[in-house]
């Protein structure tokens, strides 16, 4: 997992990238999320179908509340916040941090909420990307 994330962190220093893909050794992959109004939510599915790829789930959740349901029902070991960074940063953390890796988006100054919760963090369970927004959480010690 860690390789996979340093990876994505990299994805910068490769010349003209144009997809990041990965071997995932439990073959599941899950996506949940909130909006009904979202077409990025339908090209998603779009997307997968037209790949072929048959190992995602995906869960629309009607808000916040049916959103933090779907997740806590869920056993994974891994996750990939981003959303709507201004409200939910710190509920969405709450909801995935029990897994113990966690990789953000957009962390700048210009999303406070996302940039204050990662420095928060210990800063050595924090990898950051050198050229991207992007950061690795890691918990340590169990």
């Amino acid at each position: 997992m860690l390789a996979t994330t340093l990876g994505i962190l990299h994805l910068n220093d490769r010349p003209r990238v144009k997809l990041f893909t990965r071997l995932d050794p439990f073959d599941r992959f899950i996506s949940v999320s909130v909006d009904d109004e979202d077409p990025k939510r339908l090209l998603k599915r779009e997307l997968a179908e037209f790949l072929g790829i048959r190992n995602i789930t995906f869960y629309d959740a009607k808000d916040n509340a049916e959103k933090a349901e779907i997740v806590r029902g869920l056993a994974f070991d891994f996750a990939y916040s981003d959303g709507d960074h201004t409200n939910d940063t710190q509920a969405d953390f709450d909801l995935v941090k029990r897994c113990g890796r966690v990789l953000f988006h957009e962390v700048w100054p210009l999303q406070p909420p996302v940039w204050d919760l990662v420095n928060s963090l210990p800063p050595d369970e924090v990898t950051r990307a050198e050229v991207d927004i992007l950061a690795y959480w890691v918990r340590r010690g169990g």
